[in-house]
């Protein structure tokens, strides 16, 4: 009994050394003992502990107060992405949230309407600190329409403006109201910025004065299609200019009457408001002056020439807002701006003449004096492009607006929408690009259509749906169609004959006839104009000349 007891206590702890090393162990590795600590979150001796996490930047709401809220639909805007509406006076706060050290920016999205209302911003930029932004003040006040009716419009496109800023397109007769209304107290001056197409002479009644806590809706403005009363051609062989009555009726040219002018006198360019004309003579580098008698139209030169002081000048064009004219000069490779009297039609130049590409022979200006575009008889620089200050009316090139390896151009026309130009080429084409009116940038359209032998110069009828080249080799018109959406040109059909060397084709200003000069044999054509297919007839005589070049029409 004795050894068998012997052997169960020795078994026993055994048992129990082994239950014992094996608690131990599940001890040291962790178990379920909430003071066990797993070796892996322990920091080996001599061991970095790890940075904490970055904390998440705090986001600051952005808002300020509203006063003076009695419209409805006032939505204001955070940096020209997060936008609230508000409804009443009193707090508001944008949806965005902007971190500290950010640029924000309130604006007025939409102003309220019913009432009309005008809504001003205070204190609306700056950089977030760490704090919210409720500093914002935007305060409404009741405004008021400017408006009034329209009548005689024969076309489209006529632009009014309002304040110098404020444009409206109208496209048909009756009421029309400035999209941007006034505080009571502001003054509005309202002007024909454009004209429609077919350009017509639209005069503005009441179209000044203050805004007295009520809407604007007695300004009048009527057009009238311009008729010729006088017409104009300057003579080479005789350095004369011969003024011609128009008939009403016919188009034909009558009475011719002439004054002397300059070496080489070019054309007659008159000035906006029918009152002064100017003739530039390349042969003797002057400019003389003339005026325009209101009921017949005959000319009477006043002061003395102005010599440009630079070679050749070769044409002159106006802005259209009247007081300024642009002269380039052939051999000197400059264009001159003058100023011109309105009482007077004196003319005095303004600064020293502008730097322009190599030889320029023309410039024409859009019809709102945006951007000008030269005409150069220069094959490395054919065409050029210029910004023109909307303060001082001074010209600069606008560098790579125009595309590289064009033509040698002999002619250039901007259509009356202001979107298009067309250039005629010495490689018997006719070339048509598109504007862009923001950069004034030029982009040629598909290819150039083909004209007659040696293009010479080319005119848009006024409705702006077709163009004409007067082809100086062939003794013929070339017609195209001008589709009004794209710009692009499509032949109307065989060339029409003229008289020998024709060159200067001129519309009328009531778009009836086009004019053309037969330079070699001195005679001027008349062609009945159908202003729905563009086709011209067979030409009448309607006068001749002594080495005639251009013709411009009078209107009274």
């Amino acid at each position: 009994m004795t050894g068998r007891t012997t052997t169960r206590i020795g078994l026993f702890g055994i048992l129990q050394t082994a239950l014992l090393a094996s608690a131990l162990s599940l001890a040291g590795c962790g178990g379920d003992s909430p003071d066990a600590e797993s070796p892996a979150s322990v920091t080996p001796p001599g061991a970095v502990a790890p940075p904490p996490a970055p904390s998440t930047p705090t986001a600051h709401a952005v808002g300020g107060t509203v006063s003076g809220l009695t419209g409805k639909s006032l939505v204001l805007l955070l940096n020209d992405d997060s936008s609230v509406a508000v409804s009443s006076n009193g707090s508001f706060s944008f949806p965005a949230r902007l971190e500290a050290g950010a640029s924000y920016r309130v604006a007025v999205k939409t102003h309220p309407e019913t009432p009309t209302q005008l809504c001003t911003v205070d204190a609306g930029s700056g950089v977030v600190s760490d704090a919210e932004i409720a500093s914002v003040k935007v305060v409404c006040a009741d405004a008021f329409r400017i408006g009034g009716t329209l009548g005689g419009l024969s076309g489209n496109g006529l632009i009014l403006q309002n304040n110098a800023g404020d444009l409206l397109t109208v496209d048909a007769n009756g009421n029309f109201t400035f999209p941007t209304p006034l505080l009571s107290g502001a003054s509005y001056s309202i002007k024909v910025l454009r004209p429609g197409i077919p350009a017509q002479r639209c005069i503005v009644n009441a179209g000044s004065g203050v805004v007295s806590g009520a809407d604007i809706g007695d300004i009048a403005v009527i057009c009238t299609t311009p008729t010729a009363r006088s017409a104009y051609v300057s003579n080479l062989c005789t350095n004369s200019i011969v003024t011609f009555g128009v008939d009403p009726a016919t188009g034909a040219l009558n009475n011719a009457v002439s004054v002397p002018a300059g070496d080489f006198p070019e054309y007659l360019a008159i000035a906006p408001g029918g009152k002064f004309g100017y003739v530039p003579n390349y042969g003797d580098g002057t400019i003389h002056g003339y005026a325009i008698d209101a009921a017949t139209g005959a000319l009477t030169a006043f002061g003395t020439p102005v010599a440009t002081n630079q070679a050749a000048p070769v044409t002159m064009t106006f802005h259209p807002a009247g007081g300024i004219a642009y002269v380039p000069n052939l051999t000197a490779s400059t264009l001159s701006v003058f100023s011109i009297d309105a009482s007077s039609g004196a003319f005095t130049a303004i600064d020293a003449p502008v730097a322009s590409p190599a030889y320029p022979k023309d410039i024409v200006l859009d019809s709102i004096g945006k951007f000008a575009y030269g005409l150069h008889n220069n094959l490395a620089t054919p065409l050029s492009a210029y910004a023109i200050d909307d303060a001082t009316k001074m010209p600069t090139v606008i560098a790579d607006a125009v595309p590289s390896a064009l033509p040698l151009a002999t002619d250039i026309a901007k259509h009356p929408n202001d979107k298009y130009l067309y250039v005629t080429n010495n490689n018997q084409t006719l070339t048509a690009f598109a504007i862009d009116r923001t950069t004034g940038k030029l982009t040629q359209i598909g290819a150039p259509v083909p004209t007659g032998w040696q293009p010479d110069s080319l005119a848009i009828d006024p409705s702006g749906r077709f163009a004409y080249v007067a082809n100086h080799s062939s003794d013929s018109i070339s017609a195209y169609r001008i589709d009004q959406q794209t710009g692009a040109l499509s032949s109307l059909g065989p060339d029409v004959a003229t008289g020998r060397n024709p060159t200067g084709p001129v519309f009328d200003p009531s778009g009836k006839y086009l004019y053309i000069i037969g330079f070699r044999d001195g005679q001027i054509w008349r062609y009945a104009f159908n202003a729905a297919t563009g086709q011209l007839d067979t030409g009448t005589l309607a006068n001749s000349g002594n080495c005639p070049l251009r013709l411009r029409f009078g209107i009274p």
